[in-house]
């Protein structure tokens, strides 16, 4: 894994998606086949749908994070979680658009429902502290953590 830590704006942005992408091409990879089940988890676990789930969010959380965020407060985030229900309300559908434009709320969200399925998969040997409140974190950085989580839990999965 590249040191995501390191860059800013365009570079972290472009870094974080192959990081991911390459991520869930090696958890394809141990996707059992038909027939096989000598695998350390079998894609009916538990542990196989938190990690498809944490790289799913991971997948969608990076194209959300703005590569200059530095910080929200709860209080910005409160006209654009209220645009974001609107919408869901009188529409009955969310599309990347919206997401998008909502971002400041929507990626905490992929951020958080990420952090959580690896803190259940990592259990008491995670470094992730969700009682770190995500509005007055820099995103990036909670991204990169959770991501470095995600590969660790892989690596102790498979081994």
């Amino acid at each position: 894994m590249n040191d995501l830590s390191k860059v800013e704006g365009l570079d972290w942005l472009v870094g974080a998606r192959n990081e991911i992408q390459t991520f869930m091409l090696n958890l394809y990879k141990h996707l059992p086949k038909s027939g096989q089940s000598d695998l350390s988890f079998p894609n009916t676990s538990v542990d196989w749908h938190l990690f498809v789930g944490a790289a799913f969010s991971l997948w969608r959380a990076v194209f959300l994070v703005a590569p200059n965020d530095v910080s929200r407060t709860t209080n910005e985030l409160a006209d654009h979680v209220a645009d974001f229900l609107k919408k869901v309300i009188k529409t009955n559908a969310i599309a990347f658009g919206d997401e998008f434009r909502e971002r400041s709320w929507s990626s905490g969200y992929y951020l958080n429902n990420a952090r959580y399925r690896v803190k259940a998969l990592m259990g008491r040997h995670s470094d992730i502290d969700m009682s770190e409140v995500l509005s007055d974190a820099v995103l990036k950085d909670l991204w990169n953590e959770t991501f470095a989580e995600l590969q660790k839990a892989l690596e102790r999965a498979v081994a």
